[in-house]
């Protein structure tokens, strides 16, 4: 049996354990009016189970299925691999006398025209691809949207909408709606992150400094992408599809002040009509958005036939699904908490992202050199951009 069928059996497992818990949780509430303390516990066991087993089957899916790239097939550039060699002894000697010493002059010219004033240098495309395999890897939300790379700082979208269409003699007009969506601008940003790599590691000769760099940051960068394309403001970072104030106009109410469900609404109807209020060219394509907490709650939850709502992968490379949907957990989501939108579903291809070639690298000598450790600053450029609210319907904890 193979590691992600053994992961997957292990998930149902858990999944009927969490069931059969909950349905005694209810049958003791009935009785006494309160589940027992042994019975909750369980079910806060089983459910951090569920999401754990979720997330190592998510990112052994995830690593079998990345995109292939810097593979395509060409001769190898000689001046391509002397800048990758240069690098690499950039990472570990850094460029004063003792780098310097162990670089050679045609190394040094192939390096020379991707470095600045600052100290900063413009990192191999290999290596550049290194760092968006890893963020590929270790995100939710990148995977799912629509994804290409620029050249520009801004980058305006064409017309998104459906084109006008008349029979006859007819005219034809474009409508308020369609002018906007043509004119979306997607700004690109700086993300920027430190990475901390212990001397010992850079006199190391078998270490692999590149591939720690490489992942360090391509972890961090894809928790802040999935934050910033979920949630943030867009001041200084992409603008996330919940900070859309089209998308947040949308939104369908729990009718619980603090919760998603209580005694009188069962938290299923709301999510049920924030499903169905996408047209169908975005429902056929939805995807549920909200964090590992809230999934816990979502996994309690029954229709009026007594059937759970979230049902877990039927087989290895599946997602868990919710009302037939699949399911993404970007962790900063906010919880579920009076006023709070923990919760959407929508086409996340209507989510653009826009790649900006050129990361750059900068090596931080004397910083943290009281603690033996060498500093490197890595920069990206990446922008995102809701362009078709109406794709997105999102949840709100809320009376009315």
């Amino acid at each position: 049996m193979s590691e992600q069928n053994q992961v997957l059996e292990a998930l149902n497992k858990a999944t009927v354990e969490l069931r059969s818990y909950v349905d005694r949780s209810v049958e003791e509430a009935r009785k006494s009016g309160a589940p027992a303390g042994e019975t909750q516990a369980a079910i806060d066991k089983a459910n951090a189970d569920i999401s754990e087993l979720r997330k190592s089957l998510d990112e052994a899916v995830k690593a079998a299925h990345r995109p292939a790239m810097g593979q395509d097939g060409k001769p190898v550039d000689k001046d391509m691999e002397l800048r990758r060699s240069a690098f690499e002894k950039v990472l570990r000697y850094g460029l004063g006398d003792t780098g310097r010493a162990k670089i050679s002059a045609e190394e040094l010219r192939a390096l020379g025209p991707t470095s600045d004033a600052g100290g900063s240098f413009l990192v191999p495309t290999d290596f550049e691809n290194s760092v968006l395999m890893a963020a590929y890897d270790q995100a939710e939300l990148r995977p799912i949207c629509d994804v290409k790379p620029t050249g520009r700082d801004k980058v305006m979208m064409p017309a998104l909408s459906k084109p006008a269409v008349a029979w006859g003699r007819a005219g034809v007009t474009v409508s308020p709606q369609d002018l906007t969506a043509g004119g979306e601008g997607i700004e690109i940003f700086d993300l920027t992150a430190l990475v901390l790599i212990h001397n010992n590691t850079l006199e190391d000769a078998e270490a692999d400094v590149w591939g720690e760099v490489s992942m360090a940051f391509g972890d961090a960068g894809a928790e802040a992408e999935d934050d910033a394309f979920a949630v943030n403001p867009g001041h200084e970072s992409p603008q996330g599809v919940m900070a859309h104030p089209g998308v947040q106009a949308r939104y369908k109410y729990s009718g619980v002040a603090g919760a998603l469900s209580d005694a009188s609404h069962n938290g299923v109807d709301v999510l049920i009509e924030a499903l169905y209020s996408l047209k169908k060219t975005y429902r056929r394509n939805a995807t549920w958005a909200f964090n590992s907490t809230t999934e816990g709650v979502i996994r309690k939850l029954k229709d009026a036939d007594g059937q759970y709502l979230w049902q877990p992968p039927v087989q290895a490379g599946a997602p868990a699904t919710l009302l037939g949907r699949p399911i993404v957990n970007p962790e900063g989501m906010p919880d579920i908490s009076a006023g709070a939108y923990p919760i959407v579903i929508g086409d996340f291809k209507r989510y653009k992202i826009r790649d900006r070639r050129g990361i750059t690298i900068q090596r931080l000598n004397e910083r943290y050199a009281d603690q033996r450790c060498t500093g490197f600053l890595v920069t990206k450029r990446v922008g995102g951009q809701c362009v078709m609210a109406e794709a997105f319907t999102p949840v709100k904890i809320a009376t009315s």
